[in-house]
């Protein structure tokens, strides 16, 4: 089972921009790390999971799908899907 091609989000680097301004104004002693463009890709997102995080941000697309929905559960829960 394959998931759905996704094109680029609209607006979401624009809100990813805005977010770090706001932490960053908020928050000004803490450090954060924007994953734009090629960067904000899982292998990007992984890499800067590595530092530990008090916010994190994602601008997602979402899809659901039902009938996959207790497989998928299962398999989370086993660690057979994993991020």
């Amino acid at each position: 089972r394959g998931f759905p091609a996704w094109a680029e989000l609209p607006g979401a680097e624009i809100e990813a921009r805005r977010v770090a301004d706001l932490h960053a104004r908020h928050h000004p002693r803490a450090s954060s790390t924007l994953l734009a463009g090629a960067r904000a890709s899982r292998p990007g997102l992984l890499t800067a999971l590595k530092k530990p995080a008090g916010h994190l941000h994602l601008a997602t697309h979402g899809w659901f799908d039902a009938a996959a929905g207790e497989e998928t559960t299962e398999s989370l829960r086993s660690g057979e899907i994993s991020l």
